[in-house]
């Protein structure tokens, strides 16, 4: 019988060994340099720098030259080269047009070019060390079952899945990719000034909402939105992240996102328009005006409670049999990429066809259509999230 440690104080480990004990559970990544920058002409250089691969150190200590093909993109590898037995011998780099990665290599690069120079050059390492890659955008990297990934302030944290098919969050938010890919329910009543985050993973953490109006005011209970707005204007809230209609994490797809808030309207008159619901954020905030991403729940003046959407080109809104007033009440918007369902106090009261797919904001607002500066109020006591 023999026994072996590997690696053994007093003794020189073999390559051979390192690689067949601990390259095979180690990170690919750049440690440092390799970065490409343009040469002339289709010339591209590849700095000098090290790479490791399964464990193996790759060294260059001077630039090198590589000449890129004309008119299509370029995709650049580092390949550990091995021999018959699979124990590394050397290192060289691998050029091709389809982006399939070599075996055992790791992509630094990819060049564009035109048919006499180089149009752009795309960043591809993976920077950092071998528990967080640290990159500024994870769009950059070539990913590896188990790499573990941040962005430099820490906004965000990611775990490549087992089957190296996508990113598993495990704390975060990313930019404004909310859900991303697991959270799956949140709510906020607003008596906590943060939120309250259940189901699981916990995706990141955030303010209650975003204040949008110096006529806002965050209340122990409640987020009132208002005040003496001027004829035309507006006052809103809406909540920083983004949701989605359909989501996939690392384990299923979610074809139904649910999005409830309980609300109350504090005044009511000729001109005094409220909205509840989902809105696209990045094209206005105004639920009544044409060409907005949006479904929601709204009141125009005095009347019934009205049901809006529209997908950026279809403005549709119907009126429901439920008379608006002062009192609270309960929106709830169940939405798919294809349809949606509307419940006021639990009844339907609207199924919606020609709805957004793009993600939208969860939002409540007050717009002064009256022609004279108003006070204007409303009040939400909760929102909730969750996804089917």
């Amino acid at each position: 019988m023999a026994r072996y440690t590997i690696p053994k104080v007093g003794r020189a480990i073999q390559s051979s060994d390192w690689y067949r004990y601990i390259g095979a559970f180690a990170v690919d990544y750049v440690d440092h340099g390799f970065q490409v920058t343009q040469s002339s002409n289709l010339t591209i250089t590849v700095n000098p720098g090290r790479i490791y691969i399964q464990g193996i150190a790759l060294e260059s200590d001077a630039g090198e030259q590589l000449t890129m093909q004309a008119n299509t993109t370029n995709h650049i590898f580092v390949r550990l080269i091995k021999d018959a037995q699979g124990k590394p011998l050397d290192w060289q780099f691998v050029t091709n047009t389809n982006g399939a990665k070599p075996q055992d290599s790791i992509k630094i690069a990819e060049v564009t070019t035109s048919s006499t120079s180089i149009s752009s050059i795309i960043d591809r390492r993976a920077l950092g060390d071998l528990a967080y890659m640290f990159i500024g955008s994870y769009a950059n990297l070539e990913p590896k079952a188990g790499l573990l990934v941040s962005d430099p302030s820490m906004k965000y944290l990611l775990l490549r899945d087992a089957s190296n098919t996508r990113w598993i969050p495990l704390l975060g938010s990313k930019s404004n990719d909310y859900p991303f890919f697991g959270l799956y329910e949140a709510r906020d009543h607003f008596n906590r000034e943060n939120l309250n985050l259940t189901g699981l993973p916990q995706l990141y953490i955030a303010s209650s909402a975003y204040i949008e109006s110096s006529d806002i005011n965050v209340r122990n209970h409640a987020v009132t939105a208002g005040g003496s707005i001027a004829n035309g204007a507006s006052a809103f809230w809406r909540v920083n992240f983004t949701v989605r209609p359909v989501l996939q994490d690392a384990f299923r797809v979610f074809s139904k996102a649910i999005v409830e808030i309980r609300f109350r309207l504090m005044s009511r008159a000729n001109g005094i328009r409220h909205a509840f619901g989902l809105i696209d954020a990045l094209a206005g905030m105004d639920a009544f005006a044409n060409g907005i991403r949006k479904v929601c729940v709204a009141v125009d003046g005095t009347g019934n409670f009205q049901v809006r959407w529209g997908n950026g080109s279809t403005d549709s809104n119907v009126s429901t049999t439920q008379a608006s007033d002062t009192n609270w009440h309960t929106a709830r918007i169940e939405w798919s990429s294809s349809n949606a369902r509307v419940m006021l106090d639990n009844a339907e009261v609207a199924s919606l066809n020609n709805v957004p797919t793009t993600p939208l904001n969860i939002f409540a607002a007050v717009y002064n259509a009256s022609g004279t500066t108003t006070s204007i109020f409303n009040t939400v006591d909760y929102w909730y999230y969750t996804v089917e």
